[in-house]
């Protein structure tokens, strides 16, 4: 069973990502949470980039974005009380996934592969 410090530790640790995902979401998402659409000028040089900086953000927004569903997902986990219980099988996640990967919801035999 893991004990109650290193879920407190796990959850410290995941409050920071979350804080921090947050800042640098707030580098690309505009206030109604798009991604953000530079404005560099009006030349035709300036409006490829502006829209390879857009193509930038909205890759950046959506990588953020997962990653941040995952620490708070895992954030609600603790406070449910089922932090460290793998989703799929119910078995307990090891420490050491989960010192790795502080929002895993799967044991490593039941983590979706991704190809």
């Amino acid at each position: 069973m893991i004990d109650n410090t290193f879920i407190q530790k796990n959850k410290t640790l995941l409050e920071q990502e979350k804080a921090h995902l947050q800042k640098l979401l707030s580098r690309v998402e505009d206030k109604s949470g798009a991604p953000k659409y530079p404005d560099f000028g009006s030349t035709e040089d300036d409006n490829a980039a502006e829209v390879a900086a857009y193509e930038a953000n909205i890759a950046e927004d959506y990588d953020l974005e997962k990653k941040l569903k995952f620490v708070t997902e895992a954030l609600a986990r603790i406070a449910a009380g089922s932090y460290g219980i793998c989703e799929i099988g119910g078995e307990e996640i090891s420490t050491a996934r989960l010192e790795a990967v502080p929002e895993a919801a799967n044991c490593v035999d039941h983590e979706p592969r991704q190809i």
